[in-house]
Parts: C-alpha cells; structure tokens; sequence
C-alpha cells in the first residue's frame, strides 16, 4: 500500500535518530486521500523546547529537524554516507585538507541555488552557537577556536571557492564527512540564533507548532529540490511525556505510527491483536554503560573492574528489557572486530583471581542510576549479580542532579547511555580519549597509549590492527562497565 512506502520514507529518514525505541505503524484500508496526513507519537521525559538544527540535541528533536532541514551529507539506515547537499568529496593524503563539492541539482527556490557560501554561513552558526556543532568542529578546524572566542569574524579553515568548499584541519583527520552528516550541520538558509527559522531547506516546512499542546504540524516543502521521492502532504508530530498516554492514544486510533520505548515492548506486544499493526525494532546506537569515576578507589582496583565487567550476565540483561544486544566493549559487536571472547578473555577470565585484592580490602562502592525506566531496571539486576559474588554495592537512585553529578565526578559509577551520532566505531571512542574529544571525559580516563593508538586511527597512520589494538587496552582497563547496545 501507499502509506507503508511513506512509513518505509520516514524510517530510512530518521533510522540513526530515535535510539532506544520500536515504531508500531497501522496499515489502513482506503482511499488514497486517507495517507495524505500521517500523525506520529513521540515520547520522552523533556518537551522540545526548539527546532534549530544547530541546537536541537534531543532524539525527539532531530526526529523533525530531518524533515524540515537538509544534512549536508546524507546517512542511509545502515550508517553509510550518501551524496546530498554535498555529491562528492576528496581529501589530500595527509586528510587535513578537503573538498566538498555541492550538487549543482540543490535550490531553496526554483530561482535560488544551493550556493558554497550558504553552507560555509551554516557551518559557520552551527561552530558559533555553544552546542554539538561546536563541539565536533570547533578544535578540528584550523581557525575555529579563535572565531568561536570571537578573535576573528570568519574561520580561516573555512572557506568557498567556484561551486566547492573547502575545509582545512589542526590535524590528520579521514573521518571528517561523517562528523558533517550530523544534523547539526543541516543546511540553514538564515545566520540568526532561532529556535524556529522562518524557511528550512528539506522536505517540510513546520506549518504550525502549539507548544501549549506540544503538537507540530509540517506540511510538504513546495520548494524541495528533491523530486524522485514520495512523501506524505501532512506529518502531525505529538509529544507525550507518558508514553503510556501516547500507547492509549494508538490503539485508541488517533495515532497511526508511534516511537515506543523499549521498557513499553512487553505491553505494547500483548496488546498487537490486529494484523494491521506493525512492530518493528529500530537497531539502536546507543549504549548502556556503567561509567567508572577514576578518581574513586575503583582506581586502584584494575582486576575488580574487570571482574565486574565480567560477572555481569548480559544475556540476562536483554531478555529482562525484551531488547536489545549484549555489549562487551567500547563499540557494538556488529561493527566490531574483535569477537566477543576476546572482551571475555581481556578482563580475565579467573574471578578469584581477579577479586583477591578486593577481598582483602573490600569497601563499599555506590552505583549512581540514572531516573530513567530502563536503567532502573538494569541497575536493579547488574546489583544484583554483583552482590550474589560478594561485592559490597549500594544502589543510588539519580535525581534531577544526576547530569551535574555525573559531570563534576561526585560518583564511584553511573549508569547511563551513550548515543553516537553516527554508526561507526570513531566516535564511540570519544568518551576514553582525554585529546581529541568532542564529548566529556566523565570517567576521567587518560592511557597515552590509547591517545597514540587513536591519532593513528583517525589519520594517515592507521594500521590493519590499530582499531582491534585499542579495544584491547581499553577493555583491559576497563574505566567502564558494557551492558548492552
């Protein structure tokens, strides 16, 4: 049917963006008028508060930022790179020089096209305003410190020249593109600081947002330059903080396609009656993870860390939340070279061995869980495989300060996540770097070696090994605890 090609449209859109969720779609008989208008559920615990590509960071956010705006470069539902604003990119050897050209097809009016200094002005906002656009190129490009200090009025590293753009690095850096298919670098026809801009560049345009009932409603961009692809004429987007309200308004058929989180599967399946309705898991890129605090006695305990990592049963894990994959190490195993018996064979694989030291000194440790479902959850069972073999932990349920905590090290160990904005084992790197990174270091983790290992991945230098050399050094550290993907 028609409607399943425009939900089969939205996914592929949006695939990398909602992490922890599942979509459950209705199939409906009828006219062809009757999937003119799609309405979609979203949930999360923190209300939009904006729709600028530059500052929104939520799931539920970027969910429609992809559809007002375009990305520079475009990411298929497997994390691969496709031509978009951009068609085609080079580098010289050395990666620390590159050309993007941009697809001569691009306009924002059927007079008005796609320009290399309308994308250098994006980029430019995106580095100036203080969020993940900075974050991800402010140190990298050369220049970019400066102009975001305000020393100079334009980035030297940036600049446009006939139909291309060209960016030039601090340093060796081969994983550039991706960084730039981030939706934070979605091309933005206006260099004002909004939380709405008056005309966006991708399929839709927000018609109207209600913020008193946290409705959205975009209609199609009659401008789009896009014209092989079929959408929807009407997306009505609503926001629930309870996702049971948004799970009621589905069944209750005033929903036709909802993003529930993986906590909802169990309830949300026992109610799937109707062949009409459709559940389907979203491959997820976010990782829970038990953050170590390396400036806590856990420090001074290399062989307890391990044994904890160890004597977590992962499996358990997935089958208690109905999802999810188990997670050895730093990165996913679908991307991973290393095969789960390596991670297992890195901590060590003796547990009186490995708990020894503790034993004869054992202390009390804390785990700080973030208040969400699932990590309450997995905080609960991963405690409670730690005391079955005589680990002294308390559980600590995280409140509204459990971010500020977290950031300013008053933690033994927090559960939470970690979300990379793209498929790729590069940036689920970033949180063990204390160089290099476009994320804070909470576990305050520093090994030279890994810092050597990781400018050679990233750069010219990189070996056949480097990447599996790596998880090595940092599983047999292990300044954290991996639960599942």
């Amino acid at each position: 049917m028609r409607k399943k090609g425009y939900i089969l449209t939205l996914i592929i859109l949006v695939i990398l963006v909602i992490g922890a969720y599942s979509y459950v779609s209705q199939q409906k008989q009828g006219m062809e008028s009757s999937y003119r208008t799609i309405r979609i559920g979203l949930t999360s615990n923190v209300p939009i508060t904006t729709l600028d590509p530059a500052r929104a960071i939520s799931s539920e956010a970027i969910f429609i930022v992809l559809h007002l705006y375009d990305r520079l470069i475009s990411l298929d539902s497997l994390g691969n790179l496709k031509p978009k604003i951009f068609d085609t990119w080079t580098s010289d050897k050395s990666y620390t020089l590159w050309k993007f050209h941009v697809n001569p097809k691009a306009n924002l009016q059927p007079d008005q096209p796609v320009t290399p200094s309308i994308v250098v002005k994006t980029i430019e906002r995106a580095v100036k305003i203080p969020s993940y656009g900075q974050a991800l190129l402010g140190s990298l490009i050369e220049g970019g410190e400066d102009f975001i200090n305000g020393k100079s009025k334009s980035i030297k590293g940036l600049w446009s020249y006939s139909d291309t753009v060209f960016i030039k690095l601090n340093y060796s850096y081969k994983y550039l593109p991706y960084r730039l298919a981030t939706s934070f670098f979605c091309l933005v026809d206006s260099e004002k600081d909004s939380t709405v801009l008056s005309r966006t560049t991708g399929p839709y345009q927000l018609d109207k947002w209600d913020k008193t009932r946290e409705i959205f409603i975009l209609t199609k961009n009659p401008n789009y330059w896009v014209k092989n692809v079929e959408y929807p004429d009407t997306l009505k987007i609503f926001w629930f903080k309870n996702p049971s309200s948004m799970i009621e308004e589905y069944f209750g058929g005033n929903l036709d396609f909802v993003f529930v989180p993986v906590t909802y599967l169990p309830l949300v399946s026992k109610r799937i009656k109707n062949e009409k309705d459709t559940l389907v898991k979203i491959p997820s890129s976010d990782l829970r993870m038990v953050f170590i605090n390396m400036k806590s006695n856990l420090k001074d305990y290399p062989n307890l860390r391990k044994a904890l990592n160890l004597l977590i049963d992962r499996d358990k894990l997935t089958k208690f939340l109905f999802a999810g994959k188990p997670l050895y190490g730093p990165i996913p195993q679908s991307i991973s070279p290393a095969p789960r018996d390596s991670f297992v064979a890195w901590y060590g694989k003796d547990l009186e061995k490995l708990l020894k030291k503790y034993k004869n000194h054992p202390f009390t440790f804390d785990l700080l869980v973030e208040n969400t479902d699932e990590s309450k959850k997995l905080g609960k069972v991963i405690v409670n495989q730690w005391q079955k073999a005589g680990i002294k932990v308390r559980y600590v349920q995280g409140q509204a300060d459990f971010v500020n905590k977290v950031l300013s090290g008053k933690f033994d160990m927090a559960l939470s996540y970690y979300g990379s904005f793209y498929i790729h084992p590069e940036p689920y790197l970033w949180p063990y770097l204390k160089e290099y990174m476009p994320v804070p270091n909470v576990m305050s983790y520093s090994n030279p070696k890994v810092e050597k290992l990781f400018a050679q991945y990233i750069g010219e230098n990189a070996g056949k090994n480097t990447l599996l050399n790596l998880l090595k050094i940092i599983s047999e550290d292990s300044p954290c605890l991996w639960l599942i993907q």
